[in-house]
This record gives C-alpha cells, structure tokens and sequence, in this order.
C-alpha cells in the first residue's frame, strides 16, 4: 500500500505543478468595442479575414470526410455526385482564401495611417494569417488536381482511350500522332496509390496532415489579433 500511495502523491504533485496551458485559438475580434475611424475599420477587415480563415477550415474538415467516404468505383452516380460536391468544395476553399487575402490587404493598406507599434501587430497577424490562406489555398488546387486526374484517367480508359482525339492516328512517318499532339496527360502525386478509392484516401491523409500547419499560422494570427486593433473604441 506504500508504493500505491507514494506514486499517488507524486502524480498529484505534478499535475499542481504543470502550468495550465491554454490554447490560444483564433476567434473573431469582440464586437463590443464601438468602431469608428480607421481603427474601426481596422476591426472590421481583420475579423473579416478571421472569418474566412475559419470558414475555410470547415470546409477543409468536410473535404476530407468526403475523400474518405465517397466511392470512386462501384456506382457512377456516387462519383459524379462525390466529384461535384468535391469540386464545389475545393472552389469555396480557394475563393474564401482570396477574400481573406483582400482582407488583409485592405487591412495593411488601413494600418499605415496608426501609430508604429499597432502597424507593426497589423504586420504581424497578416503575415500568419496570410500563411494559413496559402497553405488552404494550395489544398484547394491540388484537390481540383486530384479531381482532374480522375476524370482525365476515366476518359483515358474509356474503351482503351478512345477519348483521345488522336488515339489511332499516325503521322506521316507513321508514328502515333497522340505521342506528337493533342493535350498533355493529366498526373497526380496520389495515382502511385492504385484504385481511385486509395488515390482518394490518399489524398485526404496528406490533406490532413497540412491541418496542424494552418493551425499554427492562426494560432500565431491569434496572438496579434487584438493588439492589432488596440486602441479602437
């Protein structure tokens, strides 16, 4: 019973000592400060931009369920469907991380009529926050990339790829004119995979992987949020 109670003190001991670690999140600037001026104004495109950033991390999350779940193979409806939705998705991922962009910009441009210190938070949040719309951003794109490379391959076996405008021709030398023309094949990172399926899953571990970076990028967003508007009211 000894050994029992001593490492029950000891555990206790720790967890007292630990520091109580609270994350800092990314959240929108309280709206109850009075906005007025440029500092108002200053309020209103940063939280903006937070909005987006968050936005976007909803819609990333969604993407990702949907690569794990939709199936690529065994029914055509569910991969159209699943390609349109996912589509709409990586387009709102890539439009939302422009606006945010703009925000910040708008935001920057605001910042030079403050004082040294406030532009320089300004800077500072826009320069993190600008980080976690590049990496959505880049998500987006190489989601529409996946998305092409399965269309491109479904039309590239059709029928043994008949779907090529030159499959079958020759040149003059009688060469296969679809090496010499016609548009460029379509590649993927995630078609070492196989199936469309584990291209799929793929695809959304490696999505998934890139979260913790946007996280980082808001979380150092979060840190200047409120300093770069200190001094509103």
């Amino acid at each position: 019973m000894i050994l029992p109670l001593f490492l029950t003190f000891a555990l206790t001991a720790a967890v007292e000592a630990a520091p109580s670690a609270v994350p800092v999140t990314l959240r929108e600037i309280g709206r109850s400060r009075s906005p007025n001026g440029v500092c108002g104004n200053l309020v209103v495109h940063a939280n903006s931009a937070i909005a987006a950033a968050l936005h976007n991390d909803q819609v990333l999350a969604r993407a990702i369920a949907r690569l794990r779940s939709i199936d690529f193979e065994n029914n055509a409806l569910t991969r159209r469907n699943g390609l349109a939705e996912l589509g709409r998705l990586a387009a709102e991922l890539h439009d939302q991380s422009v606006h945010g962009d703009d925000e910040l910009r708008r935001l920057d441009d605001l910042s030079g009529h403050s004082n040294e210190t406030r532009h320089e938070e300004v800077r500072a949040f826009s320069d993190a926050l600008g980080g976690a719309f590049s990496r959505q951003r880049a998500v987006a794109s190489d989601l529409s990339g996946f998305l092409n490379f399965l269309e491109y391959r479904e039309l590239r076996d059709v029928e043994g790829g008949i779907g090529d405008p030159n499959h079958g021709a020759l040149d003059s030398l009688g060469r296969p004119a679809s090496t010499l023309s016609g548009p460029p094949a379509v590649t993927s990172p995630y078609e070492a995979s196989g199936s469309p399926n584990r291209m799929a899953q793929t695809a959304a571990g490696d999505f998934e992987s890139r979260v913790a970076g946007v996280q980082l990028d808001e979380t150092r967003a979060a840190l200047h949020s409120e300093p770069a508007v200190t001094g509103c009211s």
